[in-house]
């Protein structure tokens, strides 16, 4: 489930609109499990009312928190729940771009594909039910 985390003015802090709240609010009653994914983490300094989403995430059930913004590949604890920073799909000063590979099974396993290389897996976490 995604949802705008994106800021109201340019070059400001994120912010998530009442309207989002009630689109998380609607897809969070009818999912048990939910993969969030969001650009700006949801963290105090990216997004201002993050706070109030977390009131409503943590009376439910979700595997894991997907973001960018950062345009590195890391990962963040959100309590119980992990978060994961994917890398851009620009280049920024590298030669080549490159993007991620999710696969869930048993486990949540990312890989990061440079173009041109081999893929490398940098994450493998255990899903819980």
């Amino acid at each position: 489930m995604g949802f705008p985390t994106g800021p109201e003015k340019d070059a400001s802090i994120g912010h998530i609109k009442a309207v989002d709240f009630d689109f998380v609010k609607r897809e969070l009653d009818k999912n048990n499990l939910t993969f969030v994914v969001t650009h700006y983490p949801l963290l105090k300094g990216d997004i201002d009312n993050f706070q109030e989403m977390w009131n409503l995430l943590e009376k439910h059930t979700v595997i894991a928190v997907l973001n960018g913004h950062y345009h590195r590949n890391a990962v963040l604890s959100y309590a119980s729940v992990p978060g994961i920073v994917n890398r851009s799909t620009q280049r920024g000063n590298q030669k080549k771009g490159g993007y991620t590979i999710y696969s869930v099974s048993e486990t949540l396993k990312v890989a990061e594909k440079i173009i041109g290389e081999p893929e490398y897996e940098w994450l493998d976490l255990p899903l819980h039910n």
